[in-house]
């Protein structure tokens, strides 16, 4: 299915904006992840199981489905938390 208002559209204004605006977000969010993927993933798993092994508690881990949890995202609170935390 394609998005254009013409055939065989070279410019912004011959596509439909709702359908660039999700491209562009799904693009932004993609770079968010690369940047928070880089910084913290080793980090986080370290810290969690160092904490857990001193503790006779057990290490549970979820796994979550980016792509459906995607649309239920509160953008301006996501932002507000990666610059508290220094993440570009």
């Amino acid at each position: 299915m394609t998005a254009l208002k013409k055939p065989k559209a070279t410019k912004c204004s011959n596509h439909h904006a709702i359908r660039l605006i999700t491209h562009t977000v799904k693009l932004v969010a993609r770079i968010l992840k690369r940047g928070i993927e880089n910084k913290i993933e080793n980090i986080m798993l370290k810290m969690v199981s160092e904490q857990t092994m001193g503790t006779d508690e057990e290490l549970c881990v979820c796994f979550m489905d980016g792509q459906k949890a995607f649309y239920s995202v509160n953008w301006t609170k996501l932002m507000q938390i990666l610059k508290e935390t220094g993440i570009d």
